[in-house]
């Protein structure tokens, strides 16, 4: 009896080892029914495979960051080879885009004179762009099928095997939704209305990261938590959809597992921070005239222990050097962060430095005294000189 198969086959805004990222929006598929192909030798690319299953059905969630797709293998040559594999774990999906180009290849080739730059032209299925870190990010392109290979380019795919007997629940024998998942209302992601650390209340998380009136406690002098130039863009990598229908771009706030190495790259502290069971909250994130602010909810499918000791800890943030700026790409709780958030934060300003600093258990906003843009910014840039220019 051929055998029924359901996949998570890509994911959406998650790097893979050899620094590939998908942004979110960027993926179609061609017409379904698509080959479910298996590479029995591993090799350059997924060359030498053969078509072994068909794919029937694919949703692409740019919310959750993942390919779902389903299907069935065929009855012909090489396909139980392969569903043996597939049930022993020992092979996984990997997505084939247009028409297989080894983009990474490619790119090679146009830098070292090879192929024009206009090569990539004729791929005309296929956009991208390589950012300063080398990364080749995806920004257009339609999935052409999928291969089983030994080593898939994304850790977090998956596969599942099941009778194809029809039953209640469907093809594969999967618990059917009990309707659709709740949504959160759209004014958990707007600015806090009062300035205090992150707090946890119900299903909704809101707070500080960082204020800007507050001096890094593991560095010398008085640097302060740098803005974004960006938007935050390399934070808020997903999206929400609320109550409304509306979706908003966020960010997940992580417990377990402390910050990335300070040496890291913003791939590998990306990477460090890709574990889906450590992810307790999706937040937006802004600055205002007092710091780097967050809110957000708890989703459904949290684990309550990580979400207890949320409520138990601090959070910090996590910046690394993009494009000659330094940029927040995670938010993790922790015992003692850089930039404490402290209840309630009065100080003044003398000769153009911090004199004093009183916390109390009131969450109000700070009173400040006296303000200077180029202050900030001259702190900000010390930030980056004192905690960058060591490694």
């Amino acid at each position: 009896m051929a055998r029924r198969w359901r996949a998570v086959l890509a994911r959406i805004g998650t790097p893979t080892g050899d620094k590939r990222i998908i942004a979110p929006g960027a993926l179609s598929s061609r017409d379904l029914p698509l080959p479910l192909m298996w590479q029995r030798v591993s090799g350059e690319g997924h060359g030498g495979s053969v078509t072994v299953g068909a794919i029937e059905s694919m949703t692409i969630d740019n919310e959750a960051g993942m390919v779902v797709g389903e299907g069935r293998f065929l009855d012909v040559r090489g396909a139980s080879d392969a569903e043996r594999q597939t049930e022993a774990g020992v092979t996984g999906p990997s997505v084939d885009l247009s028409d297989d180009v080894d983009i990474i290849e490619v790119q090679r080739l146009v830098e070292a004179g090879v192929v024009g730059p206009d090569v990539t032209g004729n791929f005309d299925d296929l956009e991208y762009v390589v950012d300063e870190d080398n990364m080749v990010v995806i920004t257009s392109a339609r999935i052409a099928g999928a291969t089983l290979v030994q080593i898939p380019a994304f850790a977090a795919v998956s596969i599942e095997l099941a009778d194809d007997v029809a039953t209640e629940d469907g093809p594969l024998g999967l618990a059917a939704s009990a309707g659709p998942a709740p949504q959160p209302p759209l004014e958990y992601f707007a600015r806090p209305s009062g300035v205090g650390p992150v707090t946890v209340d119900g299903d909704r998380v809101h707070g500080y990261v960082a204020l800007w009136s507050t001096c890094h406690i593991g560095l010398p002098g008085c640097t302060t938590a740098p803005s974004s130039a960006t938007h935050y863009a390399h934070f808020l990598r997903q999206e929400q959809t609320v109550a409304t229908g509306e979706t908003v771009p966020v960010g997940v706030l992580t417990v377990g597992g402390g910050h990335a190495d300070p040496a890291a790259g913003v791939v590998a502290a990306l990477a460090h921070y890709d574990d889906v069971g450590a992810a307790v909250a999706r937040v937006n994130i802004g600055e205002d005239e007092y710091g780097i602010w967050i809110a957000g909810w708890v989703p459904p499918y949290a684990d309550p222990a990580k979400v207890s000791q949320l409520a138990d800890l601090d959070v910090s943030g996590d910046w690394r050097r993009v494009g000659g700026n330094l940029e927040l790409v995670a938010v993790c709780a922790v015992n003692t962060p850089g930039f404490p958030v402290l209840r309630k934060v009065s100080f003044s300003m003398e000769r153009g430095g911090q004199s004093t600093l009183i916390a109390t258990f009131k969450v109000e906003p700070p009173t400040i005294e006296a303000t200077d843009d180029d202050k900030g910014t001259a702190a900000r840039a010390a930030w980056a000189r004192s905690e960058w220019e060591a490694i």
